[in-house]
């Protein structure tokens, strides 16, 4: 591996029950930290442990955000872990005379893991004799966490764990933590200066580029958006053209949810041509219990939404931008024809008033400033309706809109545009009338 925190410990008695099989063995390991991922190692000379009756030792691996628990009973360490795609909490026992060597050093960890995450936010339990849970400094988590936070090394504990189960050769991972930070790097537009952090993840492309098989990829898809749930690095996530089958529709949903019910550092997401139907409830309920949610860009495009899902990002929405914590800047829902006209008009109508929406439990806040909205995109929608034209009175600073027309409301939706004095750039419009050539020329002059 690239870094390692701290030092090995060796000749210490490992007895797991690895994933959930039936595999336990116990035989000499060496326990290992590194930035995002814990490691538990054969040693060079070990080939076979002692009770292992022949059968090969593998090393076991898994990320930093998997880890669920650890409890210290005399020379014992109780590990405990979750991998996204298993209902089940794994145990590992570790043995050793010095259980503070590690312990110390795996606190630091898990603590810079969760840096600035609420108390009640962690996934972790602690019991048994342990020291006191250090103090994290700023400047410490970068070096602790890496400069992405510990994804790399998170995701490489994954694409590991998943070879060693499937008993998959795992020569082509030999360098697939450094092939992780490279990927990430190349993913990065442009940027002025050199000493800037990572910000932009394709997580759809990263997993494709590590995956052996399909099945290895929903696996790497879930676990990057459980380890980005508390990674304070990246800002925009890109997670489009994901296939959610109903195999792995539930484990998609609690992922994503996860995501962002804890995230607080994402300012864009990018689900266009992931297939969301049915999930827009659970999402907009995570994003409405967010503690500090700053979400100024969504694209939604292309993602079979229904009026259902619609309303059940709305509370999520209208939670961060109607006096919240955020300014919206672009909003994409283009591609979504199921939704009717009368959604999307509630839709609408709650960013004008948010005190028609019964969610609030107590005053509802003031209307969102909209003058930031820089893009609206609803082509191949049902959406252009009043709603819209009373939203539009509002959009001083949209530079683009796309649409498609319903009758003579796109034309109104201009008309409403020009008199709050938008500074429209780019018009796309499906479908127009004769009416909309009038408006978009008096726009102009």
């Amino acid at each position: 591996l690239s870094t390692v925190l701290v030092s090995s410990l060796s000749n210490s008695i490992l007895n797991t029950e690895f994933f959930s099989g039936n595999i336990e063995i116990r035989a000499c390991r060496s326990l290992l930290l590194t930035s995002g991922s814990i490691q538990l190692k054969r040693l060079p000379f070990m080939k076979t442990g002692p009770f292992a009756k022949g059968r090969k030792i593998p090393n076991i691996m898994f990320g930093i955000f998997e880890f669920r628990g650890l409890r210290i009973a005399g020379d014992v360490a109780i590990m405990s872990f979750q991998p996204p795609n298993e209902d089940k909490v794994q145990c590992m026992f570790y043995q050793t005379s010095e259980p503070a060597r590690f312990v110390g050093p795996l606190t630091a960890v898990v603590i810079a893991a969760y840096v600035e995450v609420p108390k009640w936010a962690i996934p972790v339990t602690w019991s048994g004799y342990l020291p006191t849970l250090p103090a994290i400094q700023q400047e410490e988590y970068r070096k602790l966490m890496g400069s992405d936070g510990g994804f790399s090394s998170s995701m490489y504990a994954a694409a590991l764990g998943y070879h060693v189960q499937h008993k998959i050769p795992i020569g082509r991972l030999q360098s697939a933590e450094r092939k992780v930070s490279s990927i990430i790097s190349g993913q990065q537009p442009p940027q002025p200066f050199s000493n800037q952090v990572q910000k932009f993840i394709d997580l759809q492309a990263l997993a494709k580029d590590l995956a052996a098989n399909d099945g290895m990829f929903d696996m790497l898809v879930l676990h990057g958006l459980w380890a980005l749930a508390f990674n304070l690095v990246f800002r925009k996530l890109k997670l489009s053209n994901i296939e959610v089958t109903t195999k792995n529709a539930t484990a998609f949903r609690d992922a994503v949810s996860r995501l962002i019910l804890y995230n607080v550092t994402l300012r864009e997401v990018d689900f266009s041509f992931t297939n969301l139907k049915g999930l827009g409830d659970a999402i907009g309920k995570s994003w409405a219990m967010n503690a500090q949610p700053l979400i100024s860009r969504i694209d939604f495009s292309n993602c079979n939404l229904t009026g259902r899902d619609l309303r059940g990002l709305l509370p999520g929405l209208a939670r961060i931008w109607c006096g919240g914590t955020a300014l919206a800047e672009s909003i994409v829902f283009a591609g979504n024809p199921e939704i009717p006209t009368a959604t999307w008009d509630l839709f609408f109508q709650t960013f004008v008033r948010p005190s028609i929406l019964s969610f609030w439990p107590s005053n509802p806040p003031p209307p969102p400033n909209l003058a930031f909205l820089q893009q609206l995109d609803i082509s191949d929608t049902q959406a252009v309706g009043p709603g819209l034209v009373k939203l539009a009175e509002e959009l001083k600073g949209l530079r683009i809109l796309k649409l498609s027309s319903n009758g003579s409301w796109a034309a109104k939706i201009l008309n409403a545009l020009s008199a709050a004095k938008a500074p429209l750039e780019n018009f796309v419009g499906y479908n127009l009338d004769n009416a909309c050539s009038q408006a978009l020329f008096a726009h102009c002059t």
